[in-house]
């Protein structure tokens, strides 16, 4: 077994699972065995998704089934996306507070504009304009959980404008972003 191929097995093994219960709309179900917290589900994929991002993306898969697995995780993650955001979905995913957990959802939502940032073109570009207009959204609604300001929180609120300007979002708050990079200088 070569490095490349171990390392793809590890990553189906701990990304599979995941992206399997979002794309068919059972993640936070399947979360709700492990955590009460309800932001559980968002936290798993976005992490799922900041992780497999640079993957993704990549262009240069040479290995016919390599290149099937990337094709199959990148439609999951497209799926994935589209359910957690759809508003008419009872297992939508929670970017704001509606839940009363906190801040918490600012950080799970931080890690998906991360992997979004990392794929434009596989993540993206390929959205469907309602569920890039759905994730605008969301990613808006998480704007008001920003209670702190050190760096770590600064940074959550930032990856999330990046996104928001990503998406072609003419509001994004772009002094977050410049705070944030400010803040990283000192």
């Amino acid at each position: 077994m070569t490095t490349r191929t171990f390392w793809l097995a590890q990553m189906e093994k701990i990304a599979r699972p995941v992206l399997e219960a979002a794309a068919s709309n059972r993640l936070r179900k399947e979360m709700a065995r492990y955590s009460k917290n309800p932001n559980t589900a968002l936290t798993a994929l976005g992490r799922t998704l900041a992780g497999l991002a640079p993957w993704l993306e990549l262009e240069a898969v040479f290995d016919a089934k390599e290149r099937q697995l990337q094709k199959e995780f990148r439609q999951l993650a497209l799926a994935s996306i589209a359910h957690a955001v759809d508003p008419t979905n009872p297992e939508k995913l929670d970017f704001s507070d509606a839940n009363g957990t906190g801040e918490q959802p600012l950080v799970a939502a931080a890690f998906l504009a991360h992997a979004l940032i990392r794929a434009p073109k596989q993540l993206i570009k390929q959205l469907s304009e309602i569920t890039r207009q759905q994730l605008l959204h969301e990613f808006r609604c998480s704007r008001d959980l920003l209670q702190h300001d050190d760096d770590s929180w600064v940074l959550f609120a930032a990856m999330v404008e990046a996104a928001l300007h990503q998406l072609g979002d003419p509001n994004c708050d772009l002094l977050r972003i410049n705070v944030s990079t400010m803040l990283s200088h000192c």
